[in-house]
C-alpha cells in the first residue's frame, strides 16, 4: 500500500511532478487499488483552504468538495484515524518532532504497513532511521 501525505496529494492533483520512484509507486498502487490517503489529510486540506495566500487558490471551491473529488478521481482509500492509531502516534519510536499531523500520518502508515510518499525532510530522516518506509516525492 502507498500512502500519500497531504503535500503529495496536492502535488498530484495539481499535476506537479513527482520523482520517478514516487511516480512509479503511485501508478502501481493506483492500478492495484492500494493507493491511500490518511483522514488527517482531509483536516490539513481544510486548514489550508481557510488560510489566505497561494494555498487558498488551490481550494478555490469548498475544500470538502475538493477532497471528495480527489478521492473519487484518484480512487483513493481513506484510512481512518482510529483511537489505536492516535495512541500509537503518541508513542512513536525514535526522535521525531511533535507536529501532530505528521505524527498521525506516520502512525497511519505504520499501522497499515504502508509506504509513505512525502517530501518532508524530517519524515524522510525518520524513515532513514528505519521507523517507517518512505519514498521521496
Amino acid at each position: 500500500m502507498i500512502l500519500l501525505d497531504t503535500n503529495a496529494l496536492i502535488r498530484i492533483t495539481q499535476d506537479m511532478p513527482l520523482r520517478l520512484a514516487a511516480r512509479s509507486a503511485v501508478i502501481d498502487a493506483a492500478n492495484a487499488g492500494t493507493l491511500a490517503v490518511s483522514a488527517t489529510s482531509a483536516w490539513e486540506v481544510g486548514l489550508l483552504a481557510t488560510r489566505t495566500g497561494n494555498s487558498r487558490l488551490i481550494f478555490a471551491e469548498d475544500a470538502r468538495r475538493w477532497f471528495a473529488r480527489a478521492i473519487d478521481r484518484m480512487r483513493l482509500i481513506v484510512l481512518p484515524m482510529t483511537a489505536e492509531v492516535l495512541l500509537d502516534a503518541a508513542y512513536l519510536p525514535g526522535d521525531l518532532h511533535k507536529d501532530p499531523s505528521d505524527r498521525w500520518i506516520i502512525a497511519v502508515a505504520r499501522h497499515h504497513g504502508a509506504t509513505l510518499v512525502t517530501s518532508d525532510k524530517r519524515i524522510l530522516g525518520y524513515a532513514a532511521e528505519g521507523h517507517i518506509k518512505a519514498i521521496r516525492a
